[in-house]
């Protein structure tokens, strides 16, 4: 399974202009030709897709100065670079507030940030989730729980807006062993797993992030169970 998600997002980064129509499938390697392993990895069931508060951004190619508009701030969150696929998509967690009302949380959502673009977003495709998840739920009129991943490779951050200041917090284990719970994510770095240079799966996500003390702290995402 974590093959299958670190194929898609390399597939997903050999996208052209956009993401609309993803790249040819490329079999995961733990695909070897048996009819048990092809059923496993089938497409999944889509829920249907949320309807988006009015006045954010659709879920579309959307350009980075676009990304504020008339009604809502938007907040970037998170960067996440990876050690694999094209050096200039990165995944992004971002998150909009009303202007008129900074202490809810209109939306938060995970998607692509294509830097060759002017860092403009766009969602992932459909051959990418067929193998790696984006989840949304909605905890309250101040936070979102996003989540991306499959299987035992799922990392989760809790989006919350604290009186008009928006973070992602996310439980991580830090270089030296500590766990901390609810540490807010700035950056991070997704690692494959690689034998001869050919990615094999996901290994672990690293972020640096900011404890409750205030303290920035170097360490990996615990993994959802």
């Amino acid at each position: 399974m974590r093959a299958g998600i670190a194929l898609a997002l390399v597939m997903a980064c050999r996208a052209g202009r956009s993401e609309a129509a993803d790249p040819p499938p490329v079999p995961a390697a733990s695909e070897t030709g048996a009819a048990s392993d092809r059923a496993a990895s089938a497409p999944r069931p889509r829920p249907p897709a949320a309807a988006q508060p009015a006045g954010v951004p659709p879920l579309v190619d959307t350009p980075a100065d676009a990304l504020d508009t008339a009604t809502h701030r938007h907040v970037e969150l998170l960067r996440i670079d990876r050690d694999f696929g094209k050096p200039h998509f990165d995944i992004v967690v971002d998150a909009w507030v009303p202007k008129d009302a900074p202490q809810r949380l209109a939306e938060a959502r995970i998607w692509w940030l294509k830097r060759h673009r002017g860092d403009m977003r766009g969602p992932f495709g459909k051959r990418s989730l067929r193998h790696v998840e984006v989840r949304s739920r909605r905890l309250g009129p101040d936070r979102i729980r996003l989540s991306i991943g499959a299987g035992s490779a799922r990392f989760s951050f809790d989006v919350v807006d604290e009186d008009g200041r928006v973070a992602a917090y996310t439980r991580v284990r830090t270089r030296d062993g500590r766990i901390v719970e609810r540490c807010a994510a700035r950056w991070g770095l997704l690692r494959a797993k690689k034998t001869l240079g050919i990615v094999r799966g996901i290994d672990r996500l690293e972020v640096t992030c900011r404890t409750p003390d205030g303290a920035v702290v170097e360490g990996d995402v615990v993994a959802d169970r």
